[in-house]
């Protein structure tokens, strides 16, 4: 922001956005509520997330879904407990809620295209039993990923599908629960254009077309509403900038604050007009 308040006669506007709860999906949703877009009418975003494992300097996008949504799901199972030496006189809501696990894997594997590059995951199972009481009660919570809304829309279909049917099999009670925590990030023709342009200006290893990305970004957000490009910023291919976000021994490569820095000097410059243009 210095640098650019002294150093670039461009005509325009450039903003700065500090946001904040990005990895519970909030931020940018809150920003927007409080009058983002309304008061300072941005006509086009962008954002840059470091990718560990890439060599340092590259940066790299995708014109489209770059990264997928989030959804978070849950299924709680109301059978009848009792005691392990007498099974069928209850129903036995692990029994359930296992039959439950592997049906939901069936979404992925046999109802959608290998193509959509959709994920399921179960991740929690809670139930109330002891070491010799059949629970009555049990919480199944998950995660599923997706690149279009369609998929997305089909998951939560088929979820209470399966759902309906396993609890008519054994008569009991499933409720479900699914929640979008993150819209897929889309990314804008004309600001990938534009941002792997200026990108080509501080770094030979630019990727304009690069894979998709399992992980979800709350900046899908901002451009589901304005113009805009996500971009990856290689954090390095040696360890320990090259291990796994969120992996408790995950460094962050400070060399990288410096080449973010100059791409956002470039793109400012190639992008507003001189003021004597």
């Amino acid at each position: 922001a210095k640098y650019l308040a002294e150093n670039l006669p461009f005509t325009g506007t450039v903003l700065f956005l500090f946001q904040p709860n990005e990895e519970h999906g909030l931020g940018a949703k809150a920003m927007i509520k409080d009058g983002l877009i309304s008061q300072f009418q941005p006509e086009e975003v962008y954002g840059i997330h470091n990718l560990p494992g890439a060599p340092l300097g590259e940066i790299s996008s995708r014109t489209g879904t770059i990264c997928a949504s989030e959804s978070l799901f849950e299924f709680e199972i109301f059978g009848q407990g009792g005691h392990a030496s007498m099974p069928q006189v209850g129903v036995d809501a692990i029994l359930v809620g296992a039959e439950l696990v592997q049906a939901l894997q069936n979404i992925v594997a046999r109802k959608l295209a290998p193509s959509t590059g959709a994920v399921v995951s179960v991740t929690e199972f809670i139930t109330d039993g002891q070491r010799n009481v059949l629970p009555g009660h049990a919480l199944l919570k998950g995660d599923t990923r997706s690149f279009t809304a369609q998929d997305r829309a089909e998951i939560e279909r088929l979820m209470r599908r399966i759902a309906k049917g396993i609890a008519s099999a054994h008569d009991v009670r499933i409720d479900v629960r699914f929640a979008t925590e993150f819209m897929e990030t889309v990314n804008a023709a004309e600001q990938v254009k534009v941002a792997m342009q200026a990108a080509g200006g501080i770094s030979d290893k630019v990727i304009p077309e690069r894979g998709q990305m399992s992980f979800s970004e709350d900046f899908g957000c901002l451009s589901h509403e304005i113009p805009g490009c996500f971009l990856l910023l290689g954090n390095g291919c040696d360890y320990p900038h090259s291990q796994p976000l969120h992996a408790s021994d995950y460094e962050f490569n400070e060399d990288a604050l410096t080449l973010g820095a100059a791409f956002w000097a470039r793109l400012v410059s190639e992008r507003l007009p001189k003021k004597d243009a």
